[in-house]
């Protein structure tokens, strides 16, 4: 005979998912998704690595750092230029949702420079009177 004490039964199991969602809820109030959720977000890049130039036809090394395709093709054959993990030349296409995640990425770098240059340029304005 198996001993089947380490199982749960159908009610444990549904009172354990009823636990974990009403923790979510709670963290959801409290504002705790939203901030994980930008810091996701965070970890896209705005620009490749190696030309510094907004991303064309971006490419995902297998260490998860993203290249344009050129840049990758050019600069990343052997290895990594971020972590230099070797590549072995394999890329992988960005997905849909990963081209979006970049270019969301982008146009919150341009937002924040444009909205430093406004905020130098008050500065300038301010000690010019």
């Amino acid at each position: 005979m198996h001993d089947r004490g380490d199982y749960k039964r159908g009610w444990e199991l549904d009172k354990e998912w009823d636990e974990q969602q009403q923790a979510k809820a709670r963290r959801e109030q409290d504002g705790e998704s939203k901030e994980k959720k930008d810091e996701e977000d965070d970890s896209f890049p705005f620009a490749c690595f190696v030309c510094r130039g907004l991303f064309t036809d971006p490419v995902k090394t297998k260490c998860g750092h993203f290249f344009c395709e050129r840049c990758a093709v050019k600069e990343c054959k052997l290895n990594c230029n971020i972590c230099g993990k070797p590549t072995n030349g394999a890329f992988s296409v960005a997905s849909k949702l990963e081209r979006q995640k970049l270019e969301e990425s982008a146009k919150r770098a341009a937002e924040a420079a444009a909205a430093a240059a406004a905020a130098g340029s008050d500065d300038d304005e301010e000690e010019d009177d």
